[in-house]
């Protein structure tokens, strides 16, 4: 359970069976190859692989040729092909990646792309041509005739808001106009006038905020010319859609793509494996990982071979790879500490102490035991459907399952739907297994939700008392594990036993501050003694650990004091984060009354109203699963990551990576899927 047991090897080949010995292990997935690069040993000399750049090249280019090829996969045509991995044989992968056609393929699809692309600038600019021409599409003068004039000159202009009187004001300006269009509050105006009169009409132009615009280089009229750009534009549409229909018949065969992309991701990994690696004159040598129930194959592997020697090299000084080994209820959870990181090899793993946590808490976020059924159901059948999502969704089915006892227990099913159907059997078997009424004891479910958050954060505290316990860490165990907890442990007992007197202590504070700290006192002596003492053993442990490394009592002590006030404070706050769980339980509650009374809203209606109520109720409740559902597995993840590993969890370990046939889009198999 927790992190596999791994130990170090070293391997030694000749030369010439290097490739060999490298395409077993890469077939096997057993061994996490160290780079030697970093170490430098005097006798190894390493050389540049100079395949490599071309094989990354090569790599990029298939897979943004796979990505754009992937918008025209059709959903019913090559079924979850993006979602899962296709089989294939090794036959047949051999066969395809020695076919020079994948090649033609890729050099195809890429000249369509670059087709597409000069098709969409030519569109664009034409279209901004067709949008300058529209508001002239009256004018029957061709701009370039407008240029060639002699002895007067014809302008195309525009006047923005224009004042009511501009034509009056231009009447006695040697100036013909023409109004050829009106867009809004901007006028489409033609203008003729001699040439000798250039200086006093531009006075008059400029003063009326007349704003010249040219026209281009167009010979034809704007009319004609936006003629042409419609048919242009056509040629175009229809220029696109052939390449688009070459691309849809190409992407129905992308199986080749495929297996060439994820071919040139195993030789990459092969090469990078190589360069790992270091030379002498004859031989080739790599370090490397392995977990320990794999040293039997790794040992056949190397037997295999005519010149490879093993031996498993004693490296306690040096931090080990990560590889998750969990029992197969937990295996899902291991992604959740993945997300967050992945563990050091010396830390416990923290996949199987969070599942129950996350389990119950996403239960209380959802609360309804109608809407866990639902979402259970779904995730079973997601699970068959979405074959790579299965750990994920398994979780979500967990907590789903578990949300039908605790809702039975808060008498949510669909919020109140045995008010609405009324059935005897129903009401009475929800009464017998109903406990609690969220809406009515809204504290109880509050106290709940903050007795399971003081829980998991004293299991967090025990987690690193045993960490620094492991890891040999007197201090941190004493002042950041066990103090915390016997600290918490006593103040809450002390709580809880002096609670029933708690009239006595409000009384008290009505006669001052002093009388209220007396009898306060006087209830722990009489009645929590043991519990109080037992608070301050960990309140000793953390003020005195807490500053363990300075040498300077005063030091030790300031130290201590923060600690304890930070600790406080950040565990008080923790503690209260819980109280979401609370809050977003009555959210699903309150959503799901909602949908309940729009339906009883619209079922009264004639006719059409039944229909209208069942699609609300249907579809409402659908999207309240789903929304609740969200946000109760987003918040119960957070609690994990922010209150529940802050108090022990340090990750940041190197994940376990062997030498593998890592593909993304094929699954090699030996026989015929």
């Amino acid at each position: 359970m927790g992190i596999a047991r791994v130990s170090k090897v070293g391997i030694v080949v000749h030369g010439s069976e290097k490739e060999s010995l490298l395409s077993k292990l890469q077939e096997s997935g057993i061994l996490h190859i160290t780079d030697l690069r970093k170490k430098k040993p005097p006798y190894l000399n390493f050389q540049h692989e100079p395949y490599e750049e071309e094989l990354e090249r090569q790599l990029t280019r298939l897979e943004r040729v796979i990505q754009f090829l992937r918008q025209f996969v059709k959903s019913d045509t090559f079924g979850g092909l993006m979602s899962e991995k296709l089989p294939v044989t090794f036959d047949e992968y051999k066969k395809i990646v020695n076919d020079k056609k994948v090649w033609h393929i890729v050099e195809e699809v890429e000249h369509i792309d670059k087709q597409l692309t000069a098709l969409t600038q030519e569109e664009s600019r034409l279209l901004q041509e067709k949008e300058r021409l529209m508001p002239w599409r009256n004018l029957t003068v061709t701009p370039k005739v407008m240029r060639e004039m002699k002895h007067v000159e014809v302008w195309t202009a525009i006047l923005e808001n224009p004042p009511r009187d501009w034509e009056d004001k231009l009447r006695d300006v040697p100036l013909y106009i023409e109004v050829i269009n009106q867009v809004a509050n901007r006028l489409y105006l033609l203008l003729i006038f001699h040439k000798d009169d250039r200086e006093i009409v531009t006075k008059h132009l400029t003063e009326l905020g007349i704003e010249r615009i040219e026209l281009g280089e167009l010979e034809l009229p704007p009319s004609e010319a936006l003629h042409e750009l419609d048919m242009r534009l056509e040629e175009l549409s229809k220029e696109r859609a052939t390449l688009l229909t070459r691309l849809q018949s190409i992407s129905t065969n992308l199986k080749p793509l495929l297996v060439m992309c994820d071919h040139y991701r195993i030789v990459l990994n092969h090469r990078k494996a190589i360069a790992k690696g270091g030379n002498t004159n004859y031989t080739f040598v790599i370090e490397g990982w392995v977990k320990e129930k794999d040293l039997p194959q790794l040992r056949k592997i190397i037997e295999t071979t005519h010149s490879a020697t093993m031996e498993v090299i004693d490296a306690h000084d040096e931090i080990p790879p990560v590889e998750l080994d969990n029992k197969r209820p937990f295996k899902p959870f291991e992604i959740l500490t993945k997300l967050y990181s992945t563990p050091d090899y010396r830390e416990i793993d923290p996949s199987p102490l969070m599942a129950p946590f996350v389990i119950i808490f996403f239960a209380l976020c959802l609360t309804d035991a109608g809407y866990g059924l639902v979402l259970g159901l779904l995730s079973l059948l997601a699970m068959r459907k979405f074959k790579p999502a299965r750990r994920f969704l398994s979780i979500i089915a967990a907590g789903s399952f578990a949300t039908v006892p605790i809702g039975a227990l808060t008498g949510g099913w669909f919020g109140n739907l045995h008010e609405i159907f009324r059935n005897p059997l129903f009401i009475t078997l929800r009464e017998k297994m109903m406990v609690m009424d969220p809406i009515n004891e809204a504290l109880k479910f509050f106290a709940i939700a903050l007795i399971l958050g003081v829980i998991q954060l004293l299991f967090g505290y025990m987690l690193r008392f045993i960490r620094g316990l492991r890891e040999r860490d007197k201090a941190g165990a004493l002042s950041e594990g066990l103090g915390w907890i016997l600290f918490w442990v006593g103040f809450f007992t002390v709580v809880a036993q002096i609670r029933p007197h708690w009239k006595a202590i409000m009384d008290a504070l009505k006669v001052g501050i002093v009388a209220f700290i007396m009898q306060i006192i006087k209830l722990v002596i009489k009645h929590a003694f043991v519990a109080c003492l037992v608070s301050m053993v960990g309140m000793f442990l953390i003020f005195g650990y807490s500053g363990y490394s300075s040498r300077s009592f005063v030091k030790r002590l300031l130290k201590g004091l923060f600690a304890f006030y930070q600790g406080f404070i950040s565990t008080i706050s923790d503690i209260l984060s819980y109280s979401r769980l609370m809050a977003l339980g009555l959210v699903t509650l309150g959503m799901a009354l909602s949908m309940n009374v729009l339906y009883e809203i619209f079922v009264r209606f004639p006719v059409i109203g039944p229909v209208i109520g069942v699609l609300i109720f249907v579809f409402g409740h659908m999207f309240a699963i789903v929304i609740n559902a969200l946000g109760g597995f987003i918040h119960t993840l957070r609690l994990q990551y922010a209150e529940f590993f802050s108090k022990f969890y340090r990750g940041g370990g190197e994940p376990f990576t062997p030498l593998s046939y890592d593909t993304r889009y094929i699954e090699l198999v030996k026989k015929e899927a």
